[in-house]
């Protein structure tokens, strides 16, 4: 709920309409609704380029620097418009393919080291049906072992860190072994996989580390993205119970090329 000023100046209160429904009695015209076919509507052209965004955190952020930050960011062809839903949640339209592919695909992007979260939207609803709740990234998988890197195997151990989006062919050589790059989309609410078992039926257990291509802010203590220790419950945590860190972002130099930006220039000792 909010005010805003009306024609003689004064405050008026503005109520979301879910609110108000509760306690209003509808009359007759409000109850005659206008019906529109599924055939009628499947003839309209699509609503391009349309998307549902919300930022990774627990701290309300103005929606101005967001977009400015954003706008910066993707250097779009065209202008790109944003509506605000809620805290941390809005709309953006693209309106241009190009500007489309880059802001869904090229990411993470971040704000003040958190993750903007983006979900396809159709335009059918006031609000949309998924709210975004995953953040895509590179991911590496490390050292596995050269009878394993089959396409079927790699796509395998990256469901075990993510939703399986895509992978690159080749493994890439680095100072301590091989990797192979994997595109994800991590559930917001789970913490972070640093490791993914394998196991040959009849032989021992290997487990081969994941690190990751710009991260937005985590949490060193529970290994949630959005936060970091300082904020997670008390803040209080001994230095033996932070089991997530910096190790696990890779260095940049191994970072996929065009990788928008650099690392997140935060501290997950930051406040």
């Amino acid at each position: 709920m909010g005010e805003s000023s009306n024609a003689t100046g004064e405050k008026a209160k503005v109520y979301e309409v879910d609110e108000l429904l509760k306690n209003l009695k509808l009359h007759g015209e409000e109850l005659n609704e206008v019906i529109l076919g599924q055939e009628e509507v499947r003839r309209w052209p699509a609503v391009k380029w349309l998307a549902a965004g919300k930022i990774l955190t627990g701290k309300p952020y103005s929606m101005q620097p967001l977009k400015n930050t954003l706008m910066a960011a993707w250097s779009p062809a065209q202008d790109v418009t944003f509506h605000e839903l809620g805290t941390n949640l809005f709309v953006l339209q693209a309106h241009y393919l190009g500007d489309w592919k880059r802001i869904m695909e090229d990411g993470p992007w971040l704000f003040r080291g958190c993750a903007l979260m983006t979900e396809p939207f159709d335009g059918a609803t006031i609000m949309p049906k998924i709210i975004p709740s995953g953040v895509e990234v590179w991911a590496q998988i490390h050292r596995i072992p050269p009878l394993f890197r089959k396409k079927e195997v790699i796509e395998q151990l990256a469901q075990r860190v993510g939703k399986f989006l895509a992978a690159d062919g080749v493994a890439v050589q680095t100072r301590t072994g091989v990797f192979h790059r994997v595109r994800v989309k991590l559930d917001s609410s789970k913490p972070l996989t640093r490791f993914v078992p394998l196991t040959l039926e009849g032989s021992e257990r290997m487990f081969l580390q994941v690190q990751y291509e710009k991260l937005p802010k985590y949490c060193e203590h529970c290994g949630l993205m959005g936060h970091t220790y300082l904020e997670c419950g008390t803040g209080e945590h001994g230095e033996d119970e932070r089991q997530f860190g910096p190790w696990m972002i890779s260095e940049e130099m191994y970072w996929k090329p065009g990788t928008p930006g650099v690392r997140a220039r935060f501290t997950t000792r930051d406040g």
